[in-house]
């Protein structure tokens, strides 16, 4: 896995052995095609300043495949129900892929739905990793905004201009606006018939965007573990939660849930009072990768990263009605 360090639990507490119950899901995509002519949605990303790879060189900024676009119709880079003797990539994904990461090859790159900077192709690290579908790039125009200390993550867009509506919002939630996410994650939580107090929903950073003009929205993923009644079991409850804002009231316009039970091995110690257990091994984690104006005159859709313990993919969210359906969820890569 190149360039990719998964985000640490709060605490560790042995070996674990999970059951994942099943998130909604949205009905699959076929790969792409020989001879069909996709534009591709990929997640960018700018290594923060200094940045070294696992060879001690400066890390590439690298684009992921999110998914494949053939006259409007979403294409995914895995086989569909493959067998055990077949790739499940298929020849036509990676032409793609190669023919996008052709070196000298120019795309606009995309941040918090606005444009961001010009970025050139610098090449396929496939052949490194065969696990790893990412490309590499350098900026061909360098964006006038300052790159963060902890770097970026964006969108690039193969296909036909992009249509923007609002500026770049990206901030993290003040206390106010903190309280008001937690209160919407406890009413979401009560939804899937669990009861969750504000103050005992974990969450990092919660980040503020805008999603249309004149709207703020706050993402975040959430976590609640209880103890059940079976000795060295404890069931975790996660929940991907975005709330947008209307003449001063947040409502949800997504929710991804999950669960899962966990069970602590005998000669592991209980986690204390506040601790979470460690899911490294089994866990889904949803977080949020970026939002872009991909469906002219719609709000962004949302990008989303599933993190497994060796492998990822992502999902694409689409406002429908006023709230977000999953519409893909695909690629990625492993170890």
């Amino acid at each position: 896995m190149l360039g990719r360090v998964l985000p640490a639990m709060l605490v560790a507490t042995g070996t674990l052995t999970l059951w994942r119950a099943s998130a909604q899901k949205p009905p699959a995509a076929p790969p792409v095609a020989a001879g069909e002519k996709a534009d591709g949605l990929f997640v960018a990303t700018i290594p923060a300043p200094g940045a070294k790879d696992d060879s001690g060189r400066p890390a590439s900024a690298t684009m992921d495949p999110v998914a494949f676009f053939v006259n409007g119709r979403i294409r995914s880079c895995d086989m569909l129900n493959p067998k055990a003797t077949d790739d499940p990539i298929p020849k036509p994904v990676f032409d793609t892929l190669n023919r996008v990461y052709t070196p000298g090859h120019e795309y606009p790159f995309s941040f918090a739905g606005a444009p961001w900077g010009a970025t050139r192709t610098t090449g396929s690290l496939m052949e490194s990793d065969p696990l790893d579908h990412s490309g590499s790039f350098s900026w061909k125009a360098e964006p006038a905004t300052h790159i963060p200390e902890k770097g970026l993550t964006g969108t690039i867009w193969t296909g036909a201009p992009l249509t923007y509506s609002h500026p770049a919002v990206s901030a993290t939630a003040s206390a106010d606006e903190r309280n008001t996410f937690l209160e919407a994650a406890s009413k979401a939580y009560a939804d899937h018939h669990f009861s969750a107090k504000p103050n005992s929903i974990h969450t990092g950073t919660i980040v503020k965007r805008q999603l249309r003009a004149g709207h703020s929205a706050l993402i975040a993923n959430t976590i609640v573990q209880l103890a059940a009644d079976k000795p060295r079991t404890y069931y975790s409850y996660r929940l991907f939660l975005v709330v947008e804002e209307t003449n001063g009231i947040y409502a949800t316009v997504l929710e991804s849930y999950h669960r899962v039970t966990a069970y602590v091995d005998a000669d592991a110690p209980l986690p204390k009072l506040g601790e979470l257990v460690d899911e490294e091994a089994q866990i889904d984690r949803e977080k949020f990768a970026d939002n872009v104006p991909l469906f002219k005159g719609e709000p962004d859709a949302i990008i989303t990263e599933h993190q497994y313990y060796e492998d990822w993919n992502y999902s694409l969210y689409r406002s429908v009605g006023g709230s977000y359906r999953p519409i893909y969820t695909g690629c990625g890569g492993g170890v």
